[in-house]
Protein backbone atom coordinates (compact mmCIF):
# COMPACT_ATOMS: atom_id res chain seq x y z
CA UNK A 1 0.00 0.00 0.00
CA UNK A 2 1.39 3.39 -0.95
CA UNK A 3 1.44 6.20 1.58
CA UNK A 4 -0.15 9.49 0.57
CA UNK A 5 2.14 11.56 2.78
CA UNK A 6 5.05 13.34 1.18
CA UNK A 7 8.08 14.24 3.27
CA UNK A 8 8.90 17.10 0.89
CA UNK A 9 5.53 18.66 1.65
CA UNK A 10 6.19 18.46 5.39
CA UNK A 11 9.50 20.24 4.90
CA UNK A 12 7.86 22.88 2.72
CA UNK A 13 5.09 23.54 5.25
CA UNK A 14 7.57 23.80 8.13
CA UNK A 15 9.79 26.08 6.06
CA UNK A 16 6.81 28.27 5.28
CA UNK A 17 5.84 28.48 8.97
CA UNK A 18 9.38 29.53 9.88
CA UNK A 19 9.39 32.05 7.03
CA UNK A 20 6.08 33.57 8.11
CA UNK A 21 7.13 33.75 11.76
CA UNK A 22 10.33 35.60 10.87
CA UNK A 23 8.42 37.86 8.52
CA UNK A 24 7.04 39.43 11.70
CA UNK A 25 10.41 41.07 12.39
CA UNK A 26 10.46 43.38 9.34
CA UNK A 27 6.75 44.13 9.73
CA UNK A 28 7.24 45.19 13.35
CA UNK A 29 10.37 47.07 12.29
CA UNK A 30 8.46 49.03 9.67
CA UNK A 31 5.78 49.98 12.18
CA UNK A 32 8.26 51.06 14.85
CA UNK A 33 10.68 52.81 12.50
CA UNK A 34 7.90 54.77 10.79
CA UNK A 35 6.52 56.08 14.09
CA UNK A 36 9.75 56.32 16.10
CA UNK A 37 12.77 56.40 13.77
CA UNK A 38 15.19 57.12 16.63
CA UNK A 39 14.24 53.95 18.50
CA UNK A 40 16.87 51.27 17.76
CA UNK A 41 14.39 48.43 18.46
CA UNK A 42 12.78 48.96 15.05
CA UNK A 43 16.12 48.94 13.26
CA UNK A 44 17.25 45.83 15.14
CA UNK A 45 14.02 44.05 14.14
CA UNK A 46 14.61 45.10 10.54
CA UNK A 47 18.18 43.76 10.59
CA UNK A 48 17.06 40.49 12.18
CA UNK A 49 14.29 40.00 9.61
CA UNK A 50 16.62 40.69 6.72
CA UNK A 51 19.33 38.41 8.14
CA UNK A 52 16.86 35.53 8.62
CA UNK A 53 15.66 35.92 5.05
CA UNK A 54 19.27 36.02 3.86
CA UNK A 55 20.04 32.86 5.84
CA UNK A 56 17.08 31.09 4.25
CA UNK A 57 18.03 32.26 0.76
CA UNK A 58 21.67 31.24 1.23
CA UNK A 59 20.60 27.79 2.40
CA UNK A 60 18.47 27.17 -0.70
CA UNK A 61 21.14 28.65 -2.97
CA UNK A 62 23.97 26.54 -1.59
CA UNK A 63 21.93 23.32 -1.54
CA UNK A 64 20.84 23.88 -5.12
CA UNK A 65 24.38 24.74 -6.18
CA UNK A 66 25.84 21.61 -4.60
CA UNK A 67 23.17 19.27 -6.00
CA UNK A 68 23.17 20.85 -9.48
CA UNK A 69 26.88 21.27 -10.19
CA UNK A 70 27.74 24.31 -12.29
CA UNK A 71 24.27 25.84 -12.04
CA UNK A 72 25.23 28.74 -9.75
CA UNK A 73 28.62 30.19 -8.83
CA UNK A 74 30.31 29.56 -5.47
CA UNK A 75 27.74 27.39 -3.65
CA UNK A 76 30.32 26.25 -1.07
CA UNK A 77 31.32 29.84 -0.28
CA UNK A 78 27.67 30.79 0.22
CA UNK A 79 27.20 27.73 2.45
CA UNK A 80 30.26 28.80 4.46
CA UNK A 81 28.78 32.26 4.92
CA UNK A 82 25.52 30.70 5.97
CA UNK A 83 27.29 28.61 8.62
CA UNK A 84 28.10 31.67 10.71
CA UNK A 85 25.41 34.17 9.68
CA UNK A 86 23.10 32.90 12.42
CA UNK A 87 25.51 34.20 15.10
CA UNK A 88 24.91 37.93 14.58
CA UNK A 89 21.23 37.29 13.96
CA UNK A 90 20.66 35.43 17.20
CA UNK A 91 23.04 37.81 18.96
CA UNK A 92 20.95 40.81 17.97
CA UNK A 93 17.74 39.20 19.18
CA UNK A 94 19.18 37.58 22.31
CA UNK A 95 21.12 40.58 23.53
CA UNK A 96 20.44 43.98 22.03
CA UNK A 97 16.74 43.56 21.38
CA UNK A 98 16.20 42.35 24.94
CA UNK A 99 18.40 45.07 26.46
CA UNK A 100 16.87 47.94 24.48
CA UNK A 101 13.24 46.86 24.53
CA UNK A 102 10.78 48.72 24.67
CA UNK A 103 12.03 52.31 24.52
CA UNK A 104 15.41 51.80 22.84
CA UNK A 105 17.42 52.78 25.89
CA UNK A 106 19.53 50.74 28.27
CA UNK A 107 18.16 50.30 31.81
CA UNK A 108 21.08 52.40 33.12
CA UNK A 109 24.50 53.65 32.01
CA UNK A 110 26.16 50.74 33.81
CA UNK A 111 24.84 48.41 31.11
CA UNK A 112 27.08 50.01 28.45
CA UNK A 113 30.03 47.78 29.36
CA UNK A 114 27.87 44.70 28.94
CA UNK A 115 26.66 45.84 25.51
CA UNK A 116 30.28 46.35 24.35
CA UNK A 117 31.26 42.96 25.74
CA UNK A 118 28.31 41.27 24.04
CA UNK A 119 29.15 43.00 20.76
CA UNK A 120 32.73 41.74 21.00
CA UNK A 121 31.51 38.21 21.76
CA UNK A 122 29.19 38.29 18.73
CA UNK A 123 32.05 39.44 16.48
CA UNK A 124 34.48 36.85 17.87
CA UNK A 125 31.95 34.01 17.54
CA UNK A 126 31.22 35.11 13.99
CA UNK A 127 34.92 35.05 13.11
CA UNK A 128 35.34 31.67 14.80
CA UNK A 129 32.36 30.35 12.83
CA UNK A 130 33.88 31.48 9.56
CA UNK A 131 37.16 29.69 10.17
CA UNK A 132 35.83 26.62 12.00
CA UNK A 133 37.02 23.39 10.40
CA UNK A 134 34.59 20.66 9.48
CA UNK A 135 31.85 19.91 6.99
CA UNK A 136 29.48 22.61 5.87
CA UNK A 137 26.10 22.34 7.56
CA UNK A 138 22.64 22.45 5.97
CA UNK A 139 23.58 20.89 2.64
CA UNK A 140 21.19 17.99 3.03
CA UNK A 141 23.90 15.32 3.13
CA UNK A 142 25.40 16.22 -0.25
CA UNK A 143 29.15 16.17 -0.76
CA UNK A 144 31.04 19.38 -1.40
CA UNK A 145 33.80 19.64 -3.99
CA UNK A 146 36.39 18.61 -1.42
CA UNK A 147 34.50 15.35 -1.07
CA UNK A 148 33.51 15.75 2.58
CA UNK A 149 29.96 14.71 3.29
CA UNK A 150 27.63 17.00 5.16
CA UNK A 151 26.23 15.34 8.25
CA UNK A 152 22.43 15.60 8.13
CA UNK A 153 20.51 16.44 11.22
Amino acid sequence: MQSTSNWGTVGTVSDMLVFVSFLAFPIVAALIASKRPHNPVGWICLAVGLLWMLIDTFEYYSTYGVTQRGSVPFPEAIAALNNWLWVPTVGLVGTYLLLLFPDGKLPSKRWRRLTWLLGAVIVLLSIAGIFAPGPLQNLGGYATRSGSKDTPG
